[in-house]
């Protein structure tokens, strides 16, 4: 929760207008995935998985869309090295390298 707090300034004073609900979606979902820690229960495991995918989804289309090319390209490369640790938590690895390269390309911009 803390860390989509951080991010979301940021992440709206480099968007252009016309991506901003991107960030904002983003945020958001990071922001429910971090709130519902307990995935293993049903309820919150629901909320916690689409949270996560929306938050992934959004920042992966907003780094396509304002032209990262080389973010994604990192994000690859980062998940597929994490994936190589641990085959059965894959997606859970892909996030954490997307939200990692999204911080960073929010740093420099």
């Amino acid at each position: 929760f803390a860390s989509a707090m951080f991010i979301f300034p940021q992440w709206m004073m480099v968007s252009p207008e016309n991506y901003q609900f991107l960030g904002f979606l983003s945020c958001l979902g990071l922001s429910f995935a971090g709130t519902t820690p307990l995935y293993r229960e049903k309820f919150e495991r629901n909320i916690h998985y689409i949270s996560g995918i929306v938050s992934f989804v959004c920042g992966l289309t907003w780094l396509i869309l304002t032209g990262s090319w080389a973010s994604i390209a990192f994000i690859a490369v980062i998940g597929g090295l994490l994936t190589l640790l641990d085959k059965k938590n894959y997606v859970f690895f892909f996030e954490v390298a997307s939200y990692v390269v999204v911080a960073l390309t929010l740093l420099l911009f």
